[in-house]
This record gives structure tokens, C-alpha cells and sequence, in this order.
């Protein structure tokens, strides 16, 4: 059944996940609450009001998401040194012992495209979304 559901979604045009164990609620939504909850907090703090949370995720992460993942935004934001750099030069912050496993994944996954070839994917995708948008009503 969950193969069959699986080549569903895919033919109707979308990207299913398979997790390795269940859980509640979608991986997306709970990213999506982890920043909700942060932009609550920067609010509260009084760092920013609510239209600064929307327009700095909008023309932020919420572009680049679009086209890549926080993984492969780590990966490309360690420049020619990829993540492995982006970790020795920035830390880990994640179980101590995983940043060896989590390298091992991204180099497995994208160590075969040199890091300039992904920057100028990322940024083709970027600017043909740029150039399709338009600003939300109220502010042309």
C-alpha cells in the first residue's frame, strides 16, 4: 500500500517522503512551527514586529527554500569547502559524534557536483522566482 501511494503522488506532481518511523504531523509543518516559535520569541524580545518576521523569511529562506533545502544551504554556504568546512569553521551544534554521519550524507548526496555548479543552479532558480513575483497587495 505505501509503495502504491507512494507512485500515486508522484505521477499527480508530488515529492512524497518515506520516513523511517512515524511521527505526528508532517516534516514540514513542524519545521514551519520551530520557526513560528522563534518568531514569536524575536517579537516578544522586542527585536522585531510581525511584518519584519514576514519579509525577513519571505525575501530570506522562504526564496532560497524554495530551491534548496537547510542542507544543502549549509553545503553551499561553506563555499569550495562545502559543509565539511562550513562545520569546522562555524561548529556544530547538533549530538556531539553527528557531524561526522551528517558530512557523510551531504558529501554522499552532492560531493559528486563541484559547490560552483550548485551556487549557479541555486541562483538560475533564484532569479527566474525573483522575476515572476509581485509585491502582495498594499505594496506596489
Amino acid at each position: 500500500a505505501l509503495d502504491w501511494a507512494m507512485g500515486f503522488y508522484r505521477r499527480v506532481g508530488k515529492q512524497p517522503l518515506r520516513l523511517k518511523k512515524e511521527i505526528e504531523s508532517y516534516i514540514a509543518n513542524r519545521l514551519q512551527h520551530a520557526i513560528y516559535l522563534e518568531a514569536l520569541s524575536l517579537v516578544e524580545q522586542g527585536i522585531c514586529d510581525y511584518q519584519d518576521i514576514d519579509n525577513a523569511v519571505t525575501w530570506g529562506p522562504g526564496l532560497r527554500w524554495a530551491v534548496q533545502g537547510p542542507i544543502l544551504h549549509r553545503h553551499l554556504g561553506g563555499g569550495k569547502g562545502g559543509v565539511r568546512h562550513m562545520i569546522d569553521h562555524f561548529g556544530w551544534n547538533g549530538v556531539p559524534g553527528g557531524e561526522v554521519a551528517f558530512i557523510d550524507a551531504v558529501e554522499r548526496r552532492w560531493g559528486d557536483y563541484p559547490i560552483t555548479e550548485l551556487e549557479s543552479w541555486r541562483d538560475d532558480n533564484l532569479l527566474v522566482m525573483l522575476e515572476g513575483l509581485e509585491p502582495p497587495p498594499g505594496e506596489a
